[in-house]
C-alpha cells in the first residue's frame, strides 16, 4: 500500500510544538491529530514547523548524556504512525532539512531518506510530499 503525504507547513511564528519541546521557557506542548486518507490514500494536514528542542536533562537520561559528552539536541522534526487495516503500522518521524543537530541527533534517529524538505507554496506556507509505504500484516504463528 502506498499512502501518499502533503504537509502544509505554516511559518515559523509563533513556535508551537508537534510534540515534546522546551525553548525560551515554554512548558512541554503536544499537539496531536488523526487524519484519514481519500479515496486515492492522500491526505494533508497544516502545523507549524517545529523547531529542535532537548532531552529532558535532569534524572539518569542527563547525567548519562553529560558524562557521555553528547549533545542533548534533537533536531527537528514531526512524529507520524501510519496504518491501514491489514498492514503493519509505521512508527516514524520526518526530519526537516533546515533544522540544527540533523548530525548530531541524541536518538540517532535521523537517516537520509526521512529528512523532508519544504518548499515555499508562494502564500507564506511551505509544503512537502512523503510517500510511506507499508508492509502487509504479519500472520500469526500456529502454536
Amino acid at each position: 500500500m502506498l499512502a501518499g503525504c502533503r504537509l502544509a507547513l505554516r511559518g515559523l511564528d509563533p513556535p508551537l510544538w508537534r510534540g515534546r519541546g522546551r525553548e525560551r521557557g515554554q512548558r512541554d506542548k503536544v499537539g496531536a491529530a488523526q487524519v484519514r486518507t481519500d479515496a486515492d490514500g492522500r491526505y494533508e494536514f497544516i502545523s507549524v514547523i517545529p523547531g529542535p528542542y532537548t532531552i529532558p536533562l535532569d534524572g539518569p537520561t542527563g547525567r548519562m548524556t553529560a558524562a557521555a559528552g553528547w549533545s542533548p539536541w534533537r533536531p527537528a522534526h514531526i512524529h507520524l504512525i501510519v496504518g491501514a487495516d491489514g498492514y503493519e503500522p509505521l512508527v516514524t518521524q520526518l526530519f526537516i532539512d533546515s533544522s540544527d543537530y540533523l548530525d548530531s541527533d541524541v536518538a540517532s534517529a535521523v537517516k537520509p531518506e526521512l529528512i523532508v524538505h519544504p518548499e515555499p507554496t508562494g502564500d507564506g506556507e511551505y509544503a512537502f510530499t512523503y510517500d510511506y509505504v507499508l508492509a502487509p500484516a504479519r500472520t500469526p504463528a500456529v502454536a
